[in-house]
């Protein structure tokens, strides 16, 4: 059996500090959920490789929270910062990037800048009718 230590930044804590940032998600206790998506995306940040994809899930995640607490500034900074990372781990094509292209759109609706959500709203759907 394996019984190494884990060192605070293994991806298996930030992993973990996930599950339970989508257990107090569900339960409606936001502020405990951000708490631990911004804990994990401290772990996350700094890696490279696969981790990236959980940077850009989280980061999104945490854009969902800020967006349901009606911070509406950090929601879009988070939810552009998932687009960006989607973007290069994935190029210019990918279902995840339609989706975040989508939550950018609903951050921009709940600000009323109702041509911007109409626009990110309109690249998600195309680029999702070219997935298919």
């Amino acid at each position: 059996k394996d019984r190494r230590r884990l060192e605070e930044d293994d991806p298996a804590i930030a992993k973990a500090l996930c599950y339970l940032g989508e257990l107090y998600d569900s339960q409606d206790r936001l502020a405990e959920a951000e708490e631990k998506y911004l804990e994990a995306l401290q772990i996350l940040a700094p890696m490279e490789g696969m981790s990236r994809v959980l940077v850009a899930e989280v980061s999104g995640r945490l854009g969902d929270i800020y967006t349901q607490q009606g911070k509406l500034d950090d929601a879009l900074a988070m939810s552009k910062r998932s687009l960006r990372v989607f973007r290069r781990v994935h190029g210019d094509e990918h279902v995840s990037l339609a989706c975040a292209l989508n939550r950018v759109g609903l951050v921009f609706k709940h600000k009323s800048q109702l041509d911007r959500a109409m626009s990110k709203f309109e690249q998600a759907h195309e680029m999702f009718c070219r997935l298919v």
